[in-house]
C-alpha cells in the first residue's frame, strides 16, 4: 500500500492507495489542520495489530506535532503528540 502526502504550498492532505488494486483505503483527508508546508509520512505497525499506522508531521516550519492515524474504513486520528526536536 501506498500513502501520499502534500508538499509546500497547498493545504496538508493524505491519501492511501491500495497496493495491488489501485483503489483509494482512505478518501482524500484533510491533516494538521491545513498547514501548508508540506507533510513527512511515516508508517509502521506500532500497536502491534498487525496492521500499519500512518504517523504524520509538518515538514519544516510547521512545529513538532506528530499524529498518528489508523485506518478503519478512512483515517482515524488515535493520537495527537507535541514530540521534542
Amino acid at each position: 500500500d501506498y500513502a501520499f502526502g502534500t508538499g509546500p504550498g497547498t493545504a496538508a492532505m493524505v491519501r492511501v492507495v491500495d497496493g495491488r488494486s489501485g483503489r483509494d483505503l482512505a478518501p482524500t483527508m484533510p491533516v494538521l489542520d491545513g498547514f501548508a508546508g508540506g507533510v513527512f509520512l511515516a508508517a509502521g505497525d506500532l500497536d502491534r495489530d498487525g496492521r500499519a499506522e500512518l504517523a504524520v508531521s509538518a515538514d519544516a516550519g510547521g512545529g513538532n506535532r506528530v499524529s498518528l492515524y489508523t485506518l478503519n474504513g478512512g483515517l482515524e486520528r488515535v493520537l495527537d503528540l507535541m514530540v521534542f526536536n
